[in-house]
């Protein structure tokens, strides 16, 4: 199964030794996520498995994560 898409799967990403499968659609509440970042929960998760959030973790931990 690992390198190749499930074919019960919903959205499958791979990058290097690491990859994701989603199973599911996202949940509701489209317009909360939408309302916060402009983009509908869908879109938001496949911005971030496209990478285009990776900058926000390239410099170490931020603060929020050294108060855990």
């Amino acid at each position: 199964m690992y390198g190749q898409k499930p074919k019960e799967a919903k959205f499958y990403a791979r990058q290097g030794r690491f990859e994701m499968v989603v199973w599911n659609d996202p949940p509701p509440g489209d317009s909360q996520c939408v309302a916060f970042s402009g983009r509908t929960e869908n879109q938001l998760v496949r911005d971030i498995l496209d990478g285009k959030y990776n900058h926000l973790f390239k410099n170490g931990p931020r603060m929020a994560d050294s108060m855990a």
